[in-house]
C-alpha cells in the first residue's frame, strides 16, 4: 500500500527491468506559489518567526534596558520564558486535535485555534509595556509564549494539507521564509528604538507580529 502511495521506482516482479510502477510526479511549485492559502502560511509564519527571533536575540537587551536589571538576571528571564514556548508546541497538537474530535471541523482546529491564540497572544505582549515589575512582564511575556507555541502545530498541519505528498517542499518553503522573519526583526528593533530613544515601547512592535498572523490565518 505505501509503494502504491509513494512509487515503486523497482518493481518486485523485475529488478532489472528499466520501466516504473508508478513513476513519481513532478514538484508542483506553480500549483503551491499560485496558491493564496499557501502565501498565507508563509507571512503568517515569517511573522511568528519574528517573535522567536527577538525572544533569542534582542530580548535580554530589552529586560536590561527596560527593568534595569543585570545581565545575568537578564538571561534567566530570557532562558525561562523560551523554555516555556516548548509547552505551547506540545499543548497546541492536543488542543487542536481535541477541537478537531470535539467539532468534527479542520477549520476550527487549525484555522480556529490559531487566531484565537494569535489574538490573545498580542493583547498579553502589550502588558509589559504598561508595568514595571520584571516579573509581571515576564510571566505576561511566558504566557504570550506559550499561545505563540499552541499556533505551531496548525500551521505544520496546514503544510500537509497544502503540499500532500510535496509536503516537504512546502515545509521547507515556510521555514526559510521564517529565517527571513528572524533576520529582519532585529534591524526594525533597532530602528525603533533608535526612534523613540527607549526600549520600553518595544511591546507594542510584538503586538503588531501576533496582530497580523491573525488576519493572515483568517485567510487561509
Amino acid at each position: 500500500a505505501e509503494l502504491q502511495e509513494i512509487g515503486d521506482p523497482i518493481p518486485a516482479q523485475s529488478l532489472s527491468s528499466t520501466e516504473t510502477s508508478s513513476a513519481p510526479s513532478r514538484n508542483p511549485w506553480g500549483v503551491i506559489l499560485a496558491s493564496p492559502s499557501a502565501w498565507l502560511v508563509f507571512a503568517q509564519h515569517f511573522v511568528r518567526a519574528m517573535w522567536t527571533g527577538f525572544l533569542v536575540g534582542q530580548f535580554p537587551e530589552y529586560l536590561k534596558e527596560a527593568f534595569q536589571v543585570s545581565g545575568t538576571e537578564a538571561g534567566y528571564f530570557v532562558s525561562g520564558i523560551v523554555l516555556v514556548g516548548v509547552l505551547g508546541n506540545w499543548l497546541g497538537g492536543i488542543i487542536a486535535d481535541l477541537v478537531i474530535r470535539r467539532t468534527g471541523s479542520l477549520q476550527l482546529g487549525r484555522q480556529g485555534l490559531a487566531v484565537a491564540t494569535m489574538v490573545l497572544a498580542a493583547f498579553l505582549t502589550l502588558i509589559p509595556a504598561w508595568v514595571s515589575n520584571i516579573w509581571v512582564a515576564a510571566t505576561f511575556f511566558g504566557i504570550s509564549n506559550i499561545l505563540a507555541g499552541v499556533g505551531g502545530p496548525a500551521a505544520y498541519a496546514v503544510t500537509i494539507d497544502i503540499g500532500g505528498r510535496h509536503v516537504s517542499k512546502v515545509f521547507a518553503f515556510m521555514n526559510m521564509v521564517g529565517n527571513l522573519g528572524s533576520a529582519v526583526i532585529p534591524l526594525i528593533i533597532t530602528r525603533f528604538v533608535g526612534s523613540i530613544g527607549t526600549w520600553n515601547q518595544v511591546p507594542y512592535v510584538l503586538v503588531g507580529v501576533h496582530v497580523f498572523a491573525a488576519p493572515c490565518w483568517m485567510g487561509i
